[in-house]
């Protein structure tokens, strides 16, 4: 039976509780039993996070998207300081600074092509820690902050217009049903992947590359979806997560003329994640057994960093010091945690509506093994498949122009009473969009 994407496909327990309900349950995080670092000071995170009044490592941001939902509902601007979110002109605290330094850049990690090129990322991935400030944005390789190029490169269209070469923000759903799941016989999902996109020209071909600002997973029924929070149980995306999987790049190969109703059919994007492989097959992608057979002993609870060893597939790709990509669970999940691999891949099939709108279906595939958990009751097989209701699955553009940053992206789709750009359940309630609301 073929199988379909859902990024985070592991939702596991969260199907103890067909219906949602209010109440969340379990146990407070013990965050000593995850294997968080006891710290005196924030020197002692090194080289990620920060030590919380706990006397624990955390880290509550990688960049300032991270940010954004707090100081929307706080009515105030955060931005991401020393991985904690801070009200907008905070200061560096260096005492020893001769001024005081008023935080208007993101320090970031230069990434070499032949590091993309290791973890399967695009040689354009090297900025991904600047993804957050758009598109005009680039790490420099020299002071390791992220600069203002003053301008977005789009290949071999010179500027943006009114076609398709601009930058966009981009909601893409992907609706799932996973099977294997104790106590229940299947449990379906939703994932929201809120992207920055940029459409570039390239040897005469349409590039579509989307640069990841969130990503949340929620549970549904029939009609009804449940936000995170609201079930009894489940498992959630966190920023080490999205914020170190690779954009998405899809080609067209022969454009048409942008118009009302042109067709948009993309070539497929492929990405593995949490292991590696000399060829993408899935039928090669590194199991449970072998990550046990190969990969060493591990304990999760034992407060050590996961390391690969000579030999071993996985790879710790959210840099967590876990072994493959983590969702941590809240409520009746609360404490559990589950490591998996993945390689899936998905096409583009929609049309133009209008200047400033495009639209249409995501066919995808996806293979995916859960290697491990720090719980038993995390640990077991299970298989995604498509949901029977084929637009559930579905991707949205909306013009923003050359200057958007995430932040509007994630302003818009979270606009208050629905946007053009917002989630639906099904691509067919998306508003006209001169009678949506927007939020920009």
């Amino acid at each position: 039976m073929r199988k379909y994407v859902l990024p985070i496909v592991i939702v596991a327990m969260a199907a103890l509780a067909a219906a949602a309900c209010s109440k969340t349950e379990g146990s407070m995080l013990d965050v000593a039993a995850l294997g968080y670092g006891e710290c005196d000071s924030n020197a002692d995170c090194q080289p990620f996070g920060y030590c919380n009044e706990s006397g624990y490592c955390d880290a509550e941001c990688r960049d300032t998207a991270d940010c954004y939902l707090y100081g929307e509902r706080a009515g105030e601007t955060l931005v991401c300081l020393n991985y904690q979110c801070v009200p907008e002109g905070t200061t560096d605290g260096d005492e020893d600074a001769e001024e005081e330094v008023i935080v208007t850049d993101y320090p970031c990690t230069y990434y070499t092509p032949e590091q993309c090129a290791e973890a399967y990322w695009i040689e354009t991935d090297g900025n991904r820690d600047c993804w957050d400030y758009g598109w005009r944005y680039a790490c420099s390789e020299e002071s390791e902050m992220c600069i203002d190029t003053g301008d977005v490169d789009f290949g071999e269209a010179e500027q943006a217009d009114d076609g398709w070469y601009d930058v966009w923000g981009s909601l893409i759903v992907i609706a799932a049903r996973t099977q294997g799941i104790p106590l229940v016989p299947f449990q379906d999902t939703v994932s929201l992947h809120y992207l920055l996109t940029r459409m570039s020209l390239a040897d005469g071909k349409l590039v579509i590359e989307s640069d990841m600002c969130y990503m949340e997973m929620r549970n549904f029924k029939d009609e009804d979806v449940y936000p995170v929070g609201t079930d009894l149980g489940q498992l959630i995306i966190p920023p080490n997560y999205y914020n170190n999987v690779a954009t998405l790049r899809h080609v067209v190969d022969d454009p048409p003329a942008f118009a009302a109703g042109a067709e948009l059919k993309s070539g497929k994007f492929t990405e593995l994640r949490g292991a590696k492989m000399e060829t993408l097959d899935p039928e090669d992608l590194p199991d449970r057994a072998e990550y046990e057979a190969t990969c060493g002993e591990w304990d999760p609870k034992g407060g050590e960093r996961w390391e690969p060893i000579e030999g071993c597939r996985i790879t710790d790709q959210d840099r967590d010091g876990k072994p493959g990509m983590t969702n941590i669970g809240i409520g009746a999940l609360n404490n559990k945690e589950a490591y998996s691999d993945q390689l899936w891949d998905c096409t583009l099939d929609g049309e133009v509506i209008d200047n400033d709108h495009i639209m249409g279906l995501l066919p995808n595939f996806n293979v995916q093994n859960q290697i491990g958990g720090n719980d038993p009751a995390m640990v077991y097989d299970i298989e995604v498949i498509t949901h029977p209701d084929a637009d559930r699955s579905y991707f949205k553009f909306q013009r923003l122009g050359p200057d958007a940053t995430c932040a509007d992206v994630i302003k818009e789709i979270e606009c208050e009473g629905g946007s053009w750009l917002s989630y639906v359940v099904h691509i067919g309630q998306t508003p006209a969009p001169e009678e949506a609301n927007t939020c920009l």
